[in-house]
C-alpha cells in the first residue's frame, strides 16, 4: 500500500505515533522499543479484542501487530475523533 503522508501524533508517553493516510484508507501507528517493552502490542491487540466482543465502547480495528529489529509496532483502523 503506498502512503500518502505520515503525521506524528502527539499524547503517549512509552509509544510514539502517527496516522498514515493511504488510498485505502487512513491508519493509527504506533511504535516503540520491543527490548523495553516486549510483547506490549500483542497484549494490547488482545485486549482491543476482548473490549470489542463488549460491544460496549467503539474499539479500533486492529490490521497488523509485529517487529522489525528493535522496534515494535501496532497499526490501527483511524477513528477520527468526535471533538
Amino acid at each position: 500500500i503506498e502512503v500518502k503522508t505520515f503525521q506524528r501524533v502527539s499524547g503517549g508517553c512509552i509509544n510514539s505515533g502517527g496516522k498514515i493516510a493511504t488510498a485505502k484508507g487512513d491508519f493509527f501507528l504506533k511504535w516503540n522499543d520491543a527490548e523495553k517493552f516486549p510483547g506490549m502490542f500483542n497484549a494490547e491487540a488482545k485486549g482491543l479484542q476482548v473490549l470489542k466482543h463488549t460491544g460496549s465502547v467503539r474499539v479500533p480495528e486492529v490490521v497488523l501487530v509485529g517487529q522489525t529489529e528493535n522496534l515494535q509496532y501496532l497499526l490501527l483502523e483511524w477513528i477520527t475523533s468526535a471533538t
